[in-house]
């Protein structure tokens, strides 16, 4: 693992932390008859009833998100760059666009509007 793509992990670790959210890293997503896709981590309760599976922009994106759609999950392709240090609002502005989905209240720090559009 190249060190910009641990300091995401570590990004999001933190942001976990600090806004209350759920992740989980890494992630495994089980294919009947294939081999597991594995993924930098899920974000829970964001991007659909299931999660957000975090990939790179230097991962095959569109298998990525073939194997997130077939197994009910959301995928985001990150720039590791942008994302390998915590920026509070920044992270808030991606779960902002990402959607709420979760079971429970929804964060206090969440609006429900995408900053992005």
């Amino acid at each position: 693992m190249k060190p910009v793509e641990r300091d995401l992990i570590d990004a999001w670790l933190i942001a976990s932390a600090d806004l209350g959210v759920q992740v989980l890293s890494p992630f495994v997503v089980e294919r009947p008859g294939e081999s597991p896709a594995s993924f930098r981590l899920l974000v829970r309760g964001f991007g659909s009833s299931k999660g957000t599976l975090i990939c790179t922009t230097d991962d095959d994106l569109a298998d990525a998100f073939a194997v997130a759609e077939r197994a009910g999950y959301y995928a985001s392709g990150l720039n590791p760059a942008r994302y390998s240090r915590y920026e509070r609002q920044h992270f808030i502005d991606t779960l902002e666009d990402w959607g709420w989905f979760g079971d429970g209240t929804r964060p206090a720090w969440l609006k429900g509007k995408s900053p992005w559009g």
